[in-house]
């Protein structure tokens, strides 16, 4: 595969997690209400695993830009956003079934806000030669970080992330335009 279609491959992976952020929040907060629920027990595990799936297509990009321009940061982040996802989709899929306790899913949206703020601060780092609008997607991972992070900021986070994810895709399509 090329890398111009590896770097459309993440901008489709981040339409898809544009698309899925809102129904998967709707669909969590639902099954609070109807806990007995299998049909939105299987519908949140389907969006789970495919907004999982998308995710990774899309640190991928990052980890593609990170290997041809040295960044070593941005990979190690890469690196630990995948294994982080990994292990959050397994314990987000294992509450639809079992009794976990809140406390679990309180710190990983609290490791999910620092991976968040972690992107913000390499992106908005990064030279605009290497990634356009790099600044303004690592603008917007800065705030998520912060809303997941926060209480208050967290009924937000689905917004943010439709936002995140829409100039992420526009800026690996452009990343992709400009790739031999």
């Amino acid at each position: 595969m090329k890398k111009k279609d590896k770097f459309k491959l993440a901008a489709y992976g981040a339409i898809v997690y544009a698309i899925l952020s809102i129904p998967i929040f709707v669909v969590a907060i639902l099954q609070l209400f109807y806990e007995t629920s299998l049909f939105l027990k299987y519908f949140y595990v389907v969006l789970v695993a495919v907004t999982f799936i998308a995710s990774v297509n899309t640190t991928l990009g990052y980890f593609i830009i990170s290997k041809d321009h040295k960044l070593k940061y941005l990979r190690i982040l890469a690196v630990i956003s995948i294994v982080f996802s990994s292990i959050a989709m397994v314990l987000l899929i294992l509450k639809s079934y079992l009794d976990t306790p809140n406390l679990v899913y309180t710190l990983l949206t609290i490791l999910s806000g620092i991976i968040s703020i972690g992107f913000g601060i390499i992106l908005k780092k990064m030279k605009k030669n290497i990634l356009k609008f790099s600044d303004t997607v690592g603008l917007w991972y800065l705030i998520q970080g912060i809303a997941l992070c926060t209480i208050i900021g967290y009924i937000l986070v689905p917004f943010i992330s439709v936002v995140v994810s829409i100039l992420e895709a526009k800026m690996f399509f452009n990343k992709a335009r400009n790739t031999k």
